[in-house]
């Protein structure tokens, strides 16, 4: 048997919705649902990119951000007390919002500082797609919205 069999189970499959794949992904449950699928994480740690298992694209995130603007706060990682290893979002006073890149022991490596709350939700956008394994929806050639 080839090491690069995939089992892929009966009745646990990754929802063909758009609207579905889409709240996987920006809920960060992307790993969960194919373990789901495959029921094993073996197989899962040889592949890199999740991509080719969902259908929607950046530009299917950017529509369901903007058109469901009252969830960014829910879903974009604001910094509280304590920050996080990745990626945190500071308000500051003015109307400011504080990109921070946090190495492993919560310290700040990188940190920009914009008005625009789109570049800050596209930013997160691609830094979620990385680093659930889908790095290649936020490489690929988008269209303007």
């Amino acid at each position: 048997m080839s090491k690069d069999f995939i089992r892929v189970t009966v009745g646990t499959d990754i929802p063909a919705d758009k609207m579905a794949q889409v709240r996987i992904i920006l809920e960060g449950r992307v790993r969960d649902a194919l373990y789901r699928k495959f029921m094993s994480t073996a197989p899962l740690a040889r592949v890199t990119n999740y991509a080719p298992f969902f259908t929607v694209t950046l530009n299917d995130l950017k529509d369901y951000v903007r058109t469901h603007a009252d969830e960014v706060d829910r879903l974009l990682p604001w910094e509280s007390e304590k920050p996080r290893a990745g990626m945190g979002i500071a308000r500051k006073p003015g109307g400011i919002f504080e990109i921070r890149e946090h190495d492993d022991h919560g310290v700040v490596r990188e940190r920009e500082e914009t008005r625009d709350l789109t570049l800050v939700v596209d930013r997160w956008l691609k830094w979620l797609l990385l680093n659930q394994g889908l790095g290649s929806l936020a490489a690929a050639p988008q269209s303007r919205l």
